[in-house]
């Protein structure tokens, strides 16, 4: 594309399978990853995945090349407010900007083991709010 910037953005749910973001890396080159169920301790691709939803490595994640071109800035973590398997488990939902560009990595409250609407919904409005209060505070220091 002529005088366009491009920004290539690689989106998947890899199901936990081992070295699947570093073989989806190594084949498309991605500028960004918005990955959902990671397996970082299998991943051996020098791609910087900020992981959000484990200490042992699983997750939704976030990465970007290693060019300052597409630094990964604003990181911000929410965690849906209804917990799964008996209350062990939150699912957490990622964003960050590039530039101007913000970027989510979104696995959402499924409702394991009982689906229940609403309470994706209230994960959906809780990042939702989180967004919101990013943009009104942006807003009110352009302003002063």
């Amino acid at each position: 594309i002529k005088n366009k910037e491009v920004m290539k953005v690689l989106i998947q749910n890899l199901q936990k399978r081992k070295g699947l973001a570093t073989q989806l890396a190594e084949t498309y080159n991605p500028d960004v990853l918005l990955v959902q169920e990671i397996n970082l301790n299998s991943e051996f691709h020098p791609f910087p995945a900020h992981n959000v939803s484990s200490t042992t490595g699983y997750g939704t994640a976030i990465g970007s090349s290693s060019s300052q071109q597409y630094e990964l800035t604003d990181i911000q973590t929410i965690e849906s407010p209804y917990a799964e398997f008996g209350g062990f488990i939150r699912k957490k939902t990622i964003m960050a900007n590039i530039n101007s560009i913000r970027f989510v990595s979104f696995h959402g409250y499924n409702g394991q083991p009982f689906k229940n609407v609403q309470k994706l919904v209230a994960h959906v409005n809780a990042v939702l709010e989180v967004q919101l209060l990013l943009d009104s505070s942006s807003n009110n220091n352009t302003s002063s």
